[in-house]
């Protein structure tokens, strides 16, 4: 069938993806592959129940790819420079 086919390195990361939703579904890693994939922009919008009610809406931007870089460290190493984008 096609959905095994998986001759190129794209489509043998699209079958990784669609086996990890599988494997893990409702065990809540989703979003850090996503994350980890910068595909998070997937998960943006109403996320609903089993049921089909919408239990919220989810945003995404920028700034949700990357963690605050502490204050305390930036002033301990002036090399870091900037703040991470959006913190």
């Amino acid at each position: 069938p096609d959905w095994l086919k998986a001759n190129t390195k794209s489509e043998i990361f699209e079958r990784i993806v669609r086996e990890r939703a599988w494997e893990f579904a409702a065990e809540g890693l989703s979003f850090w592959d996503y994350k980890r994939w910068n595909r998070l922009e997937r998960l943006a919008g109403p996320m609903k129940s089993v049921i089909g009610k919408t239990m919220y809406t989810r945003n995404v931007t920028g700034r949700d790819y990357l963690w605050p870089i502490p204050q305390n460290e930036r002033d301990r190493n002036p090399n870091i420079g900037k703040q991470n984008p959006g913190w």
